[in-house]
């Protein structure tokens, strides 16, 4: 799994993790608690034990739903972007002008258990490849919950000009990546753990990363998870059957304007 080591990159980074309260399957899942942490800042904590991330910026809406976020955050020291609601592709191009970098990461707030070494290794192979756009969803074959993607900054831009439906607004990244003459790359995991859910959408959800949590500790790792879901058949029932991507899913069929 691990693709480079070497030194810390010459190039800014920064990661937008994208959150909001107005989830419609898991109300308010961004302050929900893990281990009695909101998982805002939960997983906030792990993505900064990255070696290669210059900055780490929550990016929610500037709708009154997500004041109790931004509070959250800013008394935590966290630093917050707040932008359009649903338009999350403009936030995010908006946010880029504020913090500006080279790269932009791009994670969404309902993957608290992200691995950072998953992450420095991705942006590894993105470095090394000079790549434009990198995931590890392309296929998938890291568990739902380690999604990752990296992107250039002027790709960011590119995007933002040119991409009409509502799904490719709210998604950020689906343009990106049909766009034909980009550079692009996907992070492979050696075995295929696609299968395994990670994410928070459902209460079932944070009832698993919860019991995980309990066990194995705040640092834990994915090898580690696995591990320990592989020794435990009933913790692989609690969220049993739930779809990868359906909120994504879901925008494509109602979003094709």
């Amino acid at each position: 799994m691990i693709y480079l080591k070497g030194k810390k990159a010459m190039t800014s980074i920064n990661a937008f993790i994208q959150c909001r309260m107005s989830s419609r399957r898991l109300p308010g899942k961004s302050i929900a608690l893990i281990s009695g942490i909101p998982m805002v800042k939960f997983m906030h904590d792990r993505v900064r034990k990255s070696q290669r991330i210059n900055e780490i910026i929550i990016l929610t809406s500037n709708h009154s739903s997500d004041d109790a976020l931004a509070k959250i955050c800013e008394q935590n020291h966290i630093k917050v972007f707040r932008g359009n609601l649903t338009d999350v592709l403009d936030r995010f191009y908006n946010a880029s002008k504020v913090f500006p970098s080279e790269n932009i990461i791009r994670l969404t707030g309902d993957c608290p258990l992200i691995d950072h070494t998953i992450i420095d290794n991705l942006i590894n192979l993105h470095l090394h490849k000079k790549s434009t756009y990198t995931s590890n969803t392309e296929p998938p074959t890291f568990p739902d919950g380690m999604d990752i993607e990296i992107f250039k900054t002027s790709l960011l831009q590119d995007t933002h000009e040119q991409a009409q439906l509502s799904y490719e607004r709210e998604h950020v990244t689906p343009f990106m990546k049909k766009k034909l003459f980009i550079n692009k790359h996907n992070f492979k995991n050696t075995t295929d753990l696609s299968s395994v859910r990670l994410t928070v959408d459902h209460k079932e959800d944070l009832h698993l990363i919860n019991q995980i949590v309990n066990k194995l500790g705040d640092n834990t790792s994915m090898k580690e998870v696995i591990e320990l879901l592989n020794s435990n058949a009933n913790l692989k029932e609690i969220n049993k059957g739930i779809k990868r991507n359906e909120g994504l899913i879901t925008s494509y069929k109602k979003g094709l304007d």
